[in-house]
């Protein structure tokens, strides 16, 4: 009878992949925090795509983050995530996230193609 081995999924050591890992044994609490933390840094609301009326009053920022706007963000006029502090202490490798979604899924999605 043949046994499978199960394979495992080895990501690289980058360091978006080191702070997801740091990230995911903190509590919940802790992980909304170091979100605060990038919050504090983050530069979308410089973005010609930001909506100050919409996006701005509805608390929705650091998209590499939290992923997608949930309704104020629908149209591309420019991005300025490659020059975000967050991007390149993250070291986030994709971009426009407010409208493609964050890092993590971005990868992902990659992975499947």
């Amino acid at each position: 009878m043949a046994t499978s081995k199960s394979s495992t999924c080895v990501l690289p050591e980058d360091t978006f992949t080191k702070a997801m890992k740091s990230m995911v044994k903190m509590p919940a609490d802790q992980a909304k925090a170091k979100v605060g933390e990038l919050e504090k840094i983050c530069v979308c609301s410089t973005c010609p795509t930001y909506t100050a009326t919409c996006a701005s009053k509805a608390g929705e920022s650091v998209f590499c983050a939290r992923g997608t706007s949930f309704k104020c963000i629908t149209a591309n006029k420019g991005c300025v995530c490659t020059t975000c502090p967050v991007s390149k202490s993250m070291g986030l490798e994709y971009q426009s996230f407010c409208l493609l979604d964050g890092e993590k899924s971005q990868r992902f999605d990659a992975m499947l193609r």
